[in-house]
C-alpha cells in the first residue's frame, strides 16, 4: 500500500467525517464539536481546530486590512468545525432552502506552497453547511491576513521555538511574532506538534533545548556536530 504525502493532504482541503449515533441537544460548548454534532472535521490526519492552532503558532506577520468588504473565498480551505447540533441543522436548513445568511468572518493564513487556509472567527455552522451543499466557495470577511514560517520555528520537547537574529527563544503560540517568553508559556500540545512537524518545523528532543537555543539564524534552526 502506498504511502499518504501529508503534503496530499493538505493540497485536498478539509473533510468532513460522519459519526454515527454521536450528538448532543442544547446549548453545548465550541470544545464539544464532534460530540455535540457527530461530526469530525479534519485536514488529513489532524483534526481542524488543532490545525487552526498550529497556524497560528507559525504567524510571523499580522496584516488588517483598511477596508473589510465581503470576499469569495475556496470553501474546502474554510477551517470550520460545527460544534453545535441545533446550529448546524439551521445552517443545513438554511442553504438548502437558498436563504443567504451573510459572509462568514475568517482570518486568512498565508501558507508557504499551499493554498491559502482560514480561521473561522465567525460562521463555523455556515461554512460546514456551504461544504455539504457542495459549494466551492463562501463569502467571507477578511478580519486579517497572516503570514506564516514554518522554516523560523523549531519545537523542542514541547517547547514552540523561534530563531531570530539574537538566537532561538520561547515563543508564545498565541503571539508567536512577540517577544521571547518562559518555557511553560511556550508549550505546546502533541497533537499541535505533529501538525508543526507536517509543515517543515524542525523537531528536537528536551535534551537539545541548551544547543538549540544558542543558534543563531535567519532561517531554520540548524544545529552543528561538535
Amino acid at each position: 500500500m502506498a504511502a499518504i504525502s501529508l503534503m496530499s493532504c493538505w493540497q485536498g482541503g478539509v473533510v468532513d467525517l460522519r459519526l454515527p449515533g454521536i450528538t448532543a441537544d442544547g446549548d453545548t460548548p465550541r470544545s464539544s464539536g464532534p460530540a455535540a454534532t457527530g461530526i469530525f472535521t479534519v485536514v488529513g490526519p489532524f483534526h481542524v481546530p488543532v490545525v487552526a492552532e498550529a497556524l497560528q503558532a507559525l504567524v510571523v506577520e499580522r496584516i488588517v486590512p483598511l477596508r473589510t468588504d465581503p470576499v469569495s473565498i475556496d470553501a474546502k480551505f474554510v477551517l470550520a468545525q460545527p460544534w453545535n447540533r441545533e446550529r448546524t441543522i439551521r445552517a443545513a436548513q438554511l442553504r438548502q432552502r437558498e436563504i443567504a445568511a451573510g459572509p462568514i468572518r475568517v482570518n486568512r493564513v498565508i501558507v508557504p506552497d499551499l493554498p491559502d487556509h482560514f480561521i473561522v472567527l465567525e460562521g463555523a455552522h455556515r461554512a460546514f453547511a456551504a461544504r455539504q451543499r457542495g459549494d466551492a466557495s463562501i463569502d467571507a470577511i477578511i478580519g486579517a491576513t497572516l503570514r506564516i514560517a514554518p522554516e523560523q520555528f523549531s519545537i523542542v520537547g514541547d517547547t514552540l521555538m523561534r530563531c531570530t537574529d539574537d538566537g532561538t527563544r520561547p515563543v508564545s503560540p498565541s503571539a508567536p511574532w512577540g517577544p521571547a517568553v518562559s518555557r511553560d508559556a511556550a508549550v505546546i500540545s502533541t497533537e499541535v506538534s505533529h501538525v508543526l512537524a507536517s509543515l517543515g518545523c524542525a523537531v528536537y528532543p528536551e535534551s537539545q533545548f541548551g544547543v538549540v537555543s544558542q543558534c543563531q539564524c535567519a532561517g531554520r534552526v540548524r544545529l552543528v556536530a561538535p
